[in-house]
């Protein structure tokens, strides 16, 4: 490593020293050293200076340290938002909710990340078959508890049935949320954007013209029942009512059906609904709607957004050169709902009309709060501007920000964009740097980046959303106001009542310096590719949506009809891997899991490495042992059981894979035990492929062998 100077090197006395043993050599006339001296006076506030000036060149502010993160390519993290689901009860017909509708958590606002269509209809019973019993768990409607979705042993062909009060509508997206059970012992990791290869493969289905006819899945966040989340779907044909299962009432049915089933543990529900919906921590101030130009006479476009029916309006339409013009004639009338507006743009000053273009046209809609805020500053034309919008903790990735060019005696006006950098910006481009915490925004100064043009409140914010972040984590019950005071929206949806039944999770404020550095100290070590063994192991126990115990990678091995053979090749690895289940002790590889570790593997493996996956070898061990107990104690059997399964066990236990047994070691740790008096004989005895008993008494594990305690038989002697 290059050893780093230290530029602050010399402290104050020592500069003050030195320069004063300077004096007699450069003049004679000066004899008087002492403090009362205005030249000493001087001289120590110049060394004082010399002294601040070195303690300053030798550090690091934080302009450097950023700097530093930003070739490491580890910026500062972005502040995230918190998400929580919302159950909607009380509604008398059906519905919508537009997109963006707000939502009150004691001062937080919540907003709807999509359009949902709520129902005057609920689901009434809930029932599961299992070997071709059925069993109603209804109760979960209407208390807290969890009951197996396919039963305790789910298999293909078992069923799940969805019974609603009335028919569905036809053709409409609806989102039916499923909130599962978390398993505690070990958590599954998350399923990532790519998603994963599903542990089962399920068909939904609904009753209609006295048969089972499928539903048009749109979309399973739950990855086949294993988390939580949304499956959209919709229904293509009228629904009909019918007695299913073991309820002889008549009800209309969706049916769920295992065609193909690789669990790993039997999925948990603690709760099925039609009336939530996923909402977002934030308060959007201004947004953007984009249209395509058709080139007609009376273009007409519906804008179905709770900002959009709330809030005012702007139309931009795109023009030469990337600019957009404001356009004046337009008119905003109430569309065929109540919950749509119709855009209809009407010829200009010149009888014309914008083009047949893709995103030419554009309306922005702002909040009444936001009204007078949108304006940020005119701009004087000079280098480097710098100003406050007003806003703090906004999201970065909802912000957009225009200015105005006043050309041909009309105002044009120009998007720019974002960028994390001015310094990697030329002249020419139109990029702005964003401090998202404090609310600041800097342009560039003609060199890098270009300088927005002189002119009168000309720079303005066009998109915009604040976010709370951490403190968006609110607890369970927060929500409770839909915030439509004053709007035909509070008119459509009196009566409504909502509630998030968990607390909202995912908030995070926006990372500082000082903790983007600690995370990058933390993830330093992390492997970007698998190159050693550990990387293999901490790779595989990371594949999304796995529930994976442990792993152990074996190079230079290959798997054959015996187990593991040597491969000399040099380029050829295999990892065990031991994955959680509720259905057995001693799990294999189903398919699903194999595809979805090999998948994951494939990002990170070097493109000559051979890699093979394979399950745990288990190998059974068979005690026999005789001892001489003492007094006193009780249950001497229960203690020795619970000893050799600490010490032998694998698969439950820490034991790692292919761990050899040493005899001599479990005979000296017997010794030691509190109730043995003295060991009289142990016998460990190895059943599986692989294991090889040592004279001596040591048992050889292979390295892809996990042991467990099949056997106990013990002998005590009084």
């Amino acid at each position: 490593m290059l050893p780093l100077p230290l530029l602050d090197d010399e402290s104050f006395e020592e500069i003050f020293n030195d320069a004063k043993r300077q004096i007699p050599g450069l003049t004679t006339e000066w004899t008087d050293f002492n403090y009362h001296d205005p030249g000493i006076t001087i001289l120590q506030l110049f060394a004082w200076l010399k002294e601040m000036q070195q303690f300053y060149i030798d550090g690091i502010g934080d302009i450097h340290r950023l700097k530093y993160l930003k070739l490491l390519n580890y910026m500062p993290g972005k502040a995230e938002r918190a998400r929580v689901d919302i159950t909607l009860q009380g509604a008398v017909r059906d519905t919508v909710i537009p997109k963006g509708t707000r939502f009150d958590a004691q001062g937080v606002i919540f907003e709807t990340e999509r359009q949902f269509s709520l129902l005057d209809n609920s689901i009434v019973c809930l029932q599961f078959m299992q070997g071709g019993l059925w069993t109603d768990i209804s109760h979960l409607l209407e208390d807290s508890l969890s009951e197996y979705v396919f039963g305790d042993k789910p298999a293909i062909g078992n069923e799940l049935l969805v019974g609603f009060r009335n028919p569905l509508p036809l053709n409409t997206a609806l989102l039916l949320h499923v909130r599962m059970q978390e398993k505690k012992e070990i958590p599954r990791n998350e399923t990532g954007p790519e998603g994963m290869y599903p542990l089962a493969e399920l068909r939904w289905q609904y009753w209609t013209d006295g048969r089972w006819s499928d539903i048009n899945e749109l979309r399973d966040e739950t990855c086949s029942l294993i988390k939580d989340g949304y499956i959209e779907f919709s229904i293509p044909a009228c629904m009909e009512a019918s007695a299913q299962g073991m309820r002889r009432e008549s009800l209309c049915w969706i049916k769920c059906s295992l065609i193909h089933c690789c669990y790993d543990i039997a999925p948990r529900v603690e709760n099925i609904s039609i009336h939530s919906i996923r909402a977002v921590q934030q308060n959007t101030g201004s947004e953007i709607l984009y249209f395509d130009g058709t080139g007609t006479d009376m273009q007409s476009y519906c804008m179905d957004t709770f900002l959009s029916l709330t809030g005012s309006h702007e139309v931009q339409v795109l023009v030469d050169g990337g600019l957009w013009e404001k356009w004046n004639d337009f008119v905003i009338e109430k569309g065929e709902n109540w919950w749509q507006r119709k855009l209809t743009l009407l010829p200009g000053e010149d009888k014309k009309l914008p083009t047949a273009a893709t995103r030419n046209i554009r309306v922005i809609c702002t909040s009444g709060e936001m009204g007078e805020r949108a304006v940020v500053a005119g701009s004087n034309g000079y280098p480097g501007q710098k100003y406050d919008i007003g806003l703090e903790n906004v999201l970065e990735e909802s912000f957009e920000l225009q200015t105005g060019i006043f050309c041909e005696g009309r105002m044009l006006w120009r998007d720019w964009v974002k960028t994390d950098d001015l310094l990697l910006e030329d002249s020419e481009s139109f990029c702005y740097e964003l401090d998202a915490r404090n609310g600041v925004v800097l342009f560039g100064d003609g060199e890098n980046g270009a300088i927005p043009c002189k002119g009168t409140d000309n720079i303005r914010i066009i998109s915009c959303a604040q976010s709370n972040g951490l403190k968006g984590n609110i607890k369970d019950g927060g929500v409770n106001t839909i915030l439509a005071a004053g709007h035909e929206i509070e008119k459509e949806l009196s009566g409504i009542t909502a509630v998030n039944q968990r607390f909202a999770e995912g908030g995070k404020d926006s990372e500082s310096i000082d903790e983007a550095l600690l995370r990058f100290r933390k993830d330093f070590g992390k492997a970007a590719r698998a190159i050693t063994g550990a990387d293999f192991e901490n790779i595989v126990k990371e594949t999304p949506g796995l529930m994976i115990c442990k792993a152990r990678s074996i190079p230079g091995y290959r798997p054959d009809r015996y187990g593991l053979a040597q491969d000399n090749a040099g380029n050829c690895i295999t990892v065990a891997v031991k994955a959680f289940s509720d259905q057995t002790d001693q799990p294999g590889l189903n398919e699903a899991y194999r595809q979805n570790i090999e998948s994951h593997l494939d990002k990170y493996r070097l493109v000559t490495t051979e890699v093979h996956i394979v399950p745990p070898r288990y190998i059974g061990i068979r005690v026999t042992c005789m001892i001489e107990v003492k007094p006193y104690f009780k249950d001497i059997k229960g203690q020795m059981q619970d000893f050799f399964r600490r010490e032998l066990d694998g698969v439950q236990g820490k034991r790692d894979f292919g761990q050899s047994i040493e005899y001599g070691d479990i005979y000296g740790k017997m010794e030691s035990l509190d109730c043995v008096k003295r060991v009289i004989s142990l016998s460990l005895e190895p059943h599986g492929a692989g294991a090889v008993k040592k004279y001596g008494g040591d048992i050889h594990i292979p390295p892809d062998g996990l042991t467990y305690m099949e056997m106990f038989e013990l002998s005590l002697k009084e």
